[in-house]
């Protein structure tokens, strides 16, 4: 996506300096990097107040209340999605200077699915369940993979049909979520 609208792509390729904060800080800073997905691990150390970041994004695991207040003043996003659907499923924004109550709602939303997405939280008879009911997420859409290659068993247990779109595969997550009243998702 970095290409087709005109920026660079900087993929982090120094085996030494990998897990070294000062060098990741200094290359956002030397190649004026303004995009970044990192860990929450990561992004909690990292100091980028001397740099050109403009976007920074959160995904791999979950994101604190405090890594939102921490970005506040720049668009912060946290993203959520396994491997298995195209990589990114569901998408929250937290804008500049929005004042996120993080002792109102603890862990941080991990939003709503992406275009073609389609979210799903059910129990275990694939039945959906109200607003604040957890049960596991289920994710279909056009980034579903088809399988996994040469394992037809665990495709067979984690890959099943929408019970809601005939003709439609869901990933099985594992992962329990529940609604929020205004539509977000919580991990």
């Amino acid at each position: 996506r970095s290409l087709l609208n005109g920026a660079e792509l900087h993929i982090g390729n120094n085996k030494q300096g990998m897990f070294d904060m000062f060098t990741l800080e200094r290359q956002i800073r030397e190649q004026e990097i303004t995009h970044i997905v990192l860990l929450p691990a990561v992004l909690q150390e990292l100091d980028l107040s001397s740099s050109n970041i403009k976007f920074v994004g959160s995904a791999g695991s979950e994101c604190s209340a405090e890594l939102v207040e921490k970005y506040r003043n720049i668009y912060f996003y946290n993203a959520y999605g396994p491997t298995e659907y195209s990589v990114w499923t569901t998408f929250k924004m937290f804008p500049p200077t929005l004042q996120y109550e993080k002792e109102k709602q603890q862990p941080v939303p991990i939003g709503r699915p992406i275009l073609n997405t389609n979210i799903y939280v059910l129990n275990d008879h694939l039945k959906p369940l109200p607003i604040g009911g957890i049960g596991e997420l289920y994710i279909g859409g056009l980034g579903i993979a088809t399988g996994y290659c040469n394992m037809e068993e665990l495709t067979a247990e984690k890959f099943v049909a929408n019970p809601f779109l005939e003709g439609e595969m869901l990933y099985k997550s594992g992962d329990l979520v529940k609604f929020t009243d205004d539509g977000d998702l919580l991990f």
